[in-house]
C-alpha cells in the first residue's frame, strides 16, 4: 500500500457533536401482552400505543432543523469515507464557517425557548480530529472508499439503473476527488464527470427504445476504469476491481 500513500491527503475526520434535546416526551401503553411469534415459536409479539407530547411544536422543529443543517453542511463540503466525514484544510474551513453561522442562530433559538418556557434546546458543534491519511492503514481505507464508490457507479450505469438510486450514489460520491492529490484527484473528478455524462447517454438510448442493460453496455467508461486503477495496489489485479460484468474490463463501445 506504500505506493498509494503519496496520492492521498491528510486532513481531519469531522465528528458531528450537534444534538437537540428536551421538550419532547413519550408515553407508552401496552395494548397486548407478549404472545409467541415466529415459525418456531421462539419469537415474541407485543403491541404498544405510543403517545408523543411536544411542549412547543414550532421551537422543537426549529431546533431539529438546525441540527440537520449541520449534517447538510458536512454532506456539502466534506468527503464521505468508510471511517466518517473527511475534510482537508479548505473543506474544514468551509465547514467551520457554516457551523459558526448555525451555532449563532441556535443561540437565538435557545434564548427564545427559555423565554417562552419551551424545554427544547439545541447544541451545535463539530469536532475535528487530525488524521494523517499518508499511512498504510489509512491509505488502504481511502483506496477502498474510492474504488468502491466508483465501481458502484460504474455497475449502475452498465445495468442501466440511472434513476433515483443512481442519484443516491452520486450524492455519496460528492467530494470524492478531494481525498486525493494531484493527477490522482483529477482522475476521480474526470471519472465522476464521465458517469454523469454516461447517465444522460443511457437515458437517451432508453428513450429511443433500447433496454436499460443494452444502453448501459454501450457507453464509454474508460475514464472510470482509469481512476479506479490509480488506487489499486500493485499486488492486486485491476480487473478484479473494475470488472463490470459484461465480459470486458475496459468498458468501451460495443
Amino acid at each position: 500500500m506504500s505506493e498509494l500513500k503519496e496520492k492521498v491527503k491528510s486532513g481531519y475526520v469531522i465528528l458531528d457533536a450537534s444534538t437537540a434535546y428536551g421538550g419532547v416526551k413519550y408515553r407508552r401503553e401496552v395494548l397486548e401482552q407478549p404472545t409467541p411469534a415466529g415459525t418456531n415459536g421462539e419469537g415474541e409479539r407485543k403491541v404498544w400505543k405510543t403517545e408523543r407530547m411536544v411542549d412547543h411544536r414550532e421551537l422543537v422543529d426549529a431546533c431539529d432543523r438546525l441540527v440537520k443543517q449541520v449534517d447538510y453542511a458536512l454532506r456539502k463540503h466534506a468527503s464521505r469515507t468508510s471511517f466518517g466525514w473527511f475534510a482537508d484544510a479548505d473543506q474544514y474551513a468551509a465547514i467551520k464557517a457554516r457551523v459558526a453561522e448555525i451555532a449563532a442562530e441556535a443561540e437565538g433559538v435557545n434564548r427564545t425557548c427559555a423565554e417562552v418556557g419551551c424545554q427544547r434546546r439545541c447544541h451545535i458543534a463539530v469536532v475535528p480530529a487530525r488524521l494523517d491519511l499518508a499511512t498504510p492503514d489509512a491509505a488502504s481505507e481511502v483506496y477502498r472508499t474510492i474504488t468502491t464508490q466508483l465501481t458502484d457507479l460504474k455497475r449502475a450505469v452498465r445495468a442501466g439503473e440511472v434513476g433515483r438510486g443512481f442519484d443516491n450514489l452520486l450524492t455519496r460520491a460528492k467530494n470524492l476527488d478531494k481525498l486525493a492529490v494531484g493527477f490522482a484527484g483529477e482522475s476521480i473528478g474526470w471519472a465522476l464527470d464521465r458517469v454523469k455524462e454516461a447517465r444522460r447517454e443511457v437515458r437517451d438510448k432508453i428513450k429511443r427504445g433500447q433496454t436499460p442493460e443494452s444502453a448501459g453496455k454501450q457507453v464509454d467508461l474508460d475514464a472510470v476504469d482509469a481512476a479506479i486503477a490509480m488506487f489499486v495496489p500493485m499486488d492486486e489485479s485491476v480487473n478484479d476491481v473494475i470488472d463490470d460484468g459484461v465480459g470486458d474490463a475496459g468498458g468501451g463501445q460495443e
